[in-house]
């Protein structure tokens, strides 16, 4: 922040050099994790794991799917899908700041580009990290009574550490 407030110029010129850099050379490993979550949860649900329900074995749930899947999908999705289907395929079909092998594509390949970027960030790839987290955080507060925070995620891996500076950098 001091940096950037000292030097406006010099820090925006460094970071983007920095973004483009982890864009390039990065963005393979990215997708490739998304693929990999997708891969562990259709696993999930066709293993024994499928039918562990985000509260206590005696409880029934409070909606339905359909329910659920509307208020997932209404403050999830629905206010991006609002303000973002229209900026975001346009943004990519500009070309960001270190899009620099996009000077090499016609009209019809850029906007091919930014249906698929968009699709990408918008469909199953997109719901993942949610998904794993959302589960993860509901099956160890309303399963296993901890708190609702991100620390707890990781409970199974770290155990009583969630408590100490482990859990306060998570």
């Amino acid at each position: 922040v001091l940096w950037s407030a000292n030097d406006p110029e010099g820090s925006n010129e460094r970071i983007s050099m920095w973004k483009t850099w982890v864009t390039e050379e990065w963005t393979w490993f990215y997708i490739a994790s998304q693929n990999i979550w997708i891969a562990l949860l259709i696993y999930l649900l066709c293993s024994k794991y499928r039918n562990i329900r985000l509260g206590k074995d005696d409880e029934k749930p409070e909606y339905s799917y359909l329910s659920w899947f509307a208020m997932l999908f209404s403050c999830g999705v629905a206010t991006g899908l609002f303000y973002y289907s229209v900026a975001e395929p346009m943004w990519h079909y500009r070309g960001w700041g270190g899009a620099r092998w996009m000077d090499n594509m016609n009209d019809n390949d850029k906007a091919i580009h930014a249906i698929m970027v968009t699709w990408f960030h918008w469909g199953v790839h997109g719901w993942i990290p949610y998904t794993v987290v959302g589960a993860l955080m509901g099956i160890m507060s309303y399963r296993r009574d901890m708190p609702l925070t991100m620390r707890f995620c990781l409970y199974p891996l770290i155990g009583e550490q969630v408590y100490g500076w482990m859990g306060d950098v998570i």
